[in-house]
């Protein structure tokens, strides 16, 4: 059945989600704490760890999910075909986007007042302060994106297929390219300056060094 991984120290553990979602496809994952994990899928469930047993949590049919992000366990973002929405701890609530075609493929909180939101087929990038929100241009062409995540709202990456695999840090005022060790799949910020990506292998960025 279907099995999430879960890395402890230097040992992968899987973990069982097929109770929870028998025909489903997991599609994203975010956490606020190892007690408390959430997964969404292409049959636009959504699943919930708490301790370490996952279940549904959520009879509400969100479409297929594509992405989750917040910053703690009463601040939680998440993208879907049928929209975009915040649970504050008890209630999801749909929020009205920026007024771009498409829907959430990507998304990075910073804070509660700060998150970033990637919107596809529309191909752009904006960030929501508070109840405003703003574009921020992206320095590549953007044929299929990759990742958004950050470890500050000075220090937030993007990646993306465009001409080429590309990836990006903006810091605070303008995009920087970087170069990579490959493709990139996906990426996470594990702290201040510590960047993870995985695509054609499994690389991590230290201060300036990958």
């Amino acid at each position: 059945g279907k099995r999430i991984l879960h890395l402890r120290g230097d040992t992968w553990d899987s973990e069982a989600v097929a109770d929870a979602a028998p025909n489903d496809s997991i599609t994203t994952m975010f956490g606020t704490s190892p007690q408390d994990m959430w997964a969404g899928t292409d049959q636009g469930k959504l699943l919930r760890r708490t301790g370490t047993r996952w279940g549904a949590y959520s009879m509400q049919e969100f479409g297929r999910v594509d992405a989750l992000h917040g910053t703690g366990p009463q601040d939680v973002w998440l993208g879907s075909l049928e929209g975009f929405f915040h649970f504050d701890g008890t209630d999801w609530t749909e929020v009205a986007g920026p007024g771009v075609f498409g829907f959430a493929k990507l998304i990075w909180a910073a804070s509660p007042q700060d998150v970033w939101v990637y919107w596809s087929p529309s191909e752009r990038l904006t960030r929501l302060n508070g109840t405003t929100w703003q574009d921020v241009g992206l320095p590549q062409p953007v044929v299929y994106p990759k990742g958004l995540t950050g470890c500050g709202p000075n220090d937030v990456w993007f990646s993306a297929l465009g001409s080429g695999s590309w990836l990006a840090q903006w810091d605070g005022t303008a995009w920087r390219m970087e170069d990579t060790l490959g493709a990139v799949d996906g990426m996470h910020c594990g702290g201040a300056g510590q960047l993870w990506l995985v695509g054609d292998q499994l690389s991590m960025r230290d201060g300036a060094t990958w």
